[in-house]
């Protein structure tokens, strides 16, 4: 027997490229660095927004403080219990408003109070869904003046700490507003009214110095109640105006075409606490005053220490530079008083210096604390709670329509103002502020239709869900919110799906190519349509619409085209792109023979079907659970995509799935999408039906028949995902059957 000592030749490692092993780490060095540096982005975001002013922390608990007077702590902490004053104010009717907006800037309105009253009682920064009305006569005679200001009507809130509290012993403070600038009354001294008036006390002092100021008018745009003068069109709509209708200055021109409004810049305004003075001229014909019979009122639910040494800096800053200060070719005043948000000024805006006795050094000690922040919503009312004041603003001379004129012989208007409380923390804050905006509140048309109004107080209730203010008790309108989200993102999340499905797709194993090409031929039609059949078809929407269907709607339908057809991309000469058709492999020929043993003459008949189901019947409109609090909707023209839909639309559609769903069911395995897509669109199903669940909210969408139909057919392709196999989506070109 004889050993095999020889191994005989052992194949050497090829040597690796220099260069290539320097790109490979040059690209891993590359996403290293970049992943870290995206996550230190991220990290010191997510800090930003949950720690808004962390620099300004103190890092230490009260009791561990020695020296009290280095830090600054909370007027009012989760534990202080308060009272919320409401004071309304209005301009008196013999104040004129030119001399006092455009004369003097220093000059304050003439205003008397119609209610100033404690509205909450015993709340606490944890406090959430408190809310009260109040019944207000408001005389209408100011709205009958030469000009209008949306601060003729405002409200004031006040935040007054329950006894025991830290006020008690304040010595002194300062604001963010110096004592040089006169600013209008937050509070009357007959507080509540009709009482005997108070004296003068350093504690309402500090009260009023946080106190913040709501106003209560809004003016939005209306159609002309007199009609075009004599040799001119009548005045546009506003829903044709621009987006930047509410840039509108007080006076406009009207000219052979059209009724032009001028616009001057959002810079030139008066802003005044957060909230933008407007001033409108009262013969403006195309906008009127609108009284706000809602206001969310919220506090920063905020006790942490801060730094004394920071926040002093801090306040200087904001002191110095408030009500135009900084601005040297104006003067300050009170008009010029913007107040900012959450995230620029935080709790630094009042600082209060507290004289607390203490037995172990005979005498008071100094402290310092910072008043809480107090903000109202910008856009808090919808158009359901906007009332028109009865005046009329221009003399009907000629071309009068009677019908259109406002009674405007009341003297007095009876409004029911609704105000809610809300305590959030500063990322709940921060998050409000960023979905609350003006955008919001200058979409609002008020001349639309009532359906059109309707959907906009549906998206402002569920938009004010956010700031912890429930229109309605046991509406629950963050559930809503939060599954329509999630149901918009889970879709988003399918057609991607789609999109990577059809893309990697080897193979036509498993699809139902009759079901494929009535799907994706269907499915461009209708966006095709959409594109041109837009109710505004000029060249920039139909462009829009043209790159947004191209890019998002548009990749589906053309990728299950080419997969049905069995064509693929490939390059001539290594750059020109050309299609080619590769023939059926074995498998696919199989697939085929199986697909075509369902017969032509029964889907020509389901298809009939649902052609005479959408174009007699229209499932879309038959409501299984009633729809509520909305109108009929506006009618439409029947327009092409109208007279197509019964027959080229979901008909078509519905039809190419039941080819897909019989091809899964006599093949056992399951294809035309991923597994995971069939869930999550079964998943997206059920949160459109819960979104039918009881509550107390005005509004509902109906449940349709059209709604049952997609729910049956994900629950059948969910069925099959979960007790079928799946098919290979590889190219299976080297599979032995093949050969």
């Amino acid at each position: 027997m004889s050993l095999k000592l020889d191994p005989g030749t052992v194949p050497r490692r090829q040597r690796s490229s220099i260069c290539k092993c320097f790109l490979y780490s040059v690209a891993i060095m590359t996403i290293f660095l970049f992943g870290l540096g995206a996550m230190t982005i991220l990290s010191s975001l997510r800090d930003n927004f949950i720690y808004p002013h962390k620099w300004m922390y103190q890092n230490a608990t009260l009791e561990d403080i020695k020296d009290r007077s280095s830090i600054v702590r909370p007027l009012v902490d989760r534990t202080q219990t308060f009272d919320i004053a409401a004071t309304v104010w209005i301009r008196e009717p013999t104040s004129q408003l030119e001399n006092e907006i455009e004369g003097k800037e220093t000059l304050i309105p003439a205003e008397v109070p119609l209610f100033s009253d404690i509205i909450f009682r015993k709340l606490s920064l944890k406090d959430k869904w408190a809310s009260n009305q109040v019944n207000l006569r408001i005389p209408t005679k100011v709205f009958k003046s030469r000009k209008l200001s949306n601060f003729d009507l405002r409200a004031t809130f006040a935040l007054i700490p329950n006894s025991p509290s830290l006020l008690e012993y304040a010595v002194s403070y300062s604001t963010w507003i110096p004592s040089s600038i006169p600013v209008p009354p937050k509070r009357p001294s007959e507080f509540p009214l009709g009482s005997s008036p108070k004296q003068a006390s350093l504690e309402n002092e500090i009260i009023d110095a946080y106190a913040i100021n709501v106003p209560l008018i809004s003016f939005f745009p209306i159609n002309n109640r007199c009609g075009a003068p004599n040799g001119t069109e009548e005045s546009i709509n506003p829903v044709d105006i621009d987006d930047e209708d509410w840039l509108m200055d007080e006076n406009t021109t009207f000219s052979s075409e059209k009724h032009i409004p001028k616009y001057k810049s959002k810079g030139d305004r008066w802003i005044w606490d957060y909230f933008e003075v407007e001033v409108k001229d009262g013969e403006l014909a195309e906008e009127h005053p609108y009284i706000i019979s809602r206001s969310h009122i919220r506090v920063a639910d905020f006790t942490e220490i801060l730094n004394r040494k920071a926040f002093v800096g801090a306040h200087k800053k904001l002191r110095g530079s408030s009500c135009g200060q900084d601005i040297s070719d104006i003067k300050a005043s009170w008009k010029k008083c913007n107040r900012g948000s959450y995230y620029e000024r935080g709790n630094w805006e009042t600082q209060v210096k507290l004289g607390i006795p203490d037995e172990s050094l005979g005498k008071n000690r100094t402290e310092w604390a910072y008043a809480p922040h107090l903000s109202a919503v910008s856009d808090s009312a919808g158009p359901w709670d906007l009332i028109p004041v009865p005046t009329n603003h221009h003399d009907c001379l000629t071309n009068s329509d009677p019908d259109n004129i406002p009674n405007v012989g009341q003297d007095f208007m009876d409004v029911t103002w609704k105000i809610s409380y809300a305590g959030r923390t500063p990322p709940k804050l921060l998050l409000g502020n960023a979905l609350s905006s003006d955008v919001y509140k200058h979409q609002i048309n008020m001349t639309g239709t009532e359906y059109k109004k309707a959907l906009q107080q549906s998206g402002t209730e569920l938009r004010h869900a956010v700031h912890g203010h429930w229109h309605h008790e046991g509406s629950h309108p963050r559930r809503s919110a939060a599954l329509k989200v999630t149901s918009r993102f889970l879709s988003f999340i399918c057609t991607l799906l789609d999109i990577l499905y059809w893309y990697t797709l080897m193979n036509t194993v498993g699809i139902s190519i009759p079901g494929a090409l009535l799907v994706s031929l269907a499915n461009c039609f209708k966006y095709v349509l959409m594109i041109f059949d837009h109710e505004k078809a000029t060249l920039v929407n139909v462009l829009w619409f043209a790159f947004f269907n191209t890019l998002w709607n548009l990749p589906v339908p053309v990728l299950m085209l080419k997969v049905a057809l069995g064509g693929s991309l490939d390059r001539w000469n290594g750059w020109v792109p050309t299609i080619t058709v590769s023939p059926p492999s074995h498998r696919e020929r199989s697939s085929r023979r199986t697909d075509s043993r369902t017969s032509w003459k029964l889907m020509a008949l389901v298809y009939l079907s649902f052609a005479g189901l959408y174009y007699f019947l229209n499932p879309d409109q038959i409501e299984l659970i009633p729809s509520k609090g909305y109108p009929n909707p506006d009618p439409v023209d029947r327009k092409l995509v109208l007279l197509l839909k019964p027959f080229t639309g979901s008909p078509v559609v519905r039809t190419g799935q039941i080819f897909q769903l019989l091809l899964n069911y006599r093949s056992s395995h399951f294809a035309g999408m991923y597994k995971i897509r069939a869930y999550l669109t079964v998943a997206t199903a059920i949160m459109g039906l819960g979104l039918h669940m009881p509550s107390t909210s005005p509004f509902r969408d109906g449940y349709t028949l059209e709604n049952l139909l997609d729910f049956v057919w994900a629950a059948a392709l969910a069925w099959q995902a979960a007790t079928l196999a799946g098919v290979s989506q590889g190219n299976d070109s080297d599979d032995p059957e093949n050969e």
